[in-house]
């Protein structure tokens, strides 16, 4: 399991919103499943109920205890928005266009490499306004700040290590 948990905001790690996650591959499908395990049931874990999570420690204690997770996930509530931006790293390194933009537009809040290694996830503090498009799979772009799961993984990016506020900006999305 790689993860660098002292790059983790405090903001986050303070929360009691954290499950495991093991990958699943299938081979009809072209990507790989991330199965949610609740650090206090064993068993998979939801996303609406607060029950199946737990602090980081103990998400971090079970993860490590369990040969067959992958790393930890920090479940979305209120006050945080997740945007995850897929195939976003090339061979090389090099960032791409909308991944660029996606960071310039939130300059200096916290960002990650996906767990593919490939994709970047930006955290920010926010809310997302009603009935905006929260995924478009053309460009590989997905929006969330309730009810869904992100897989952290630490790996950050240019020292983006904290939870900035943009509320008013995520307020526009």
């Amino acid at each position: 399991m790689r993860f660098f948990e002292r790059n983790v905001p405090r903001e986050l790690k303070d929360r009691k919103q954290w499950v495991a996650y093991f990958k699943e591959t299938d081979p009809n499908v072209s990507h790989v499943g991330k199965v949610m395990i609740s650090p206090v049931t064993a068993h998979h874990a939801r996303s609406n109920e607060p029950s199946d999570w737990s602090d980081f420690m103990a998400a971090e204690r079970f993860a490590y205890s369990m040969k067959r997770m992958d790393g930890l996930a920090f479940v979305l509530t209120q006050g945080i928005v997740f945007i995850d931006i897929d195939h976003s790293i090339d061979g090389s390194g090099q960032l791409s266009q909308l991944a660029t933009k996606l960071l310039a537009e939130f300059p200096g809040t916290y960002a990650e490499r996906s767990c593919s290694g490939h994709g970047i996830h930006i955290l920010l503090k926010g809310k997302l306004p009603e009935g905006c498009m929260k995924r478009n799979d053309e460009i590989g772009l997905e929006m969330y700040d309730t009810k869904r799961f992100c897989c952290i993984t630490g790996d950050i990016i240019a020292g983006r290590s904290e939870l900035l506020d943009y509320s008013e900006k995520a307020a526009q999305v």
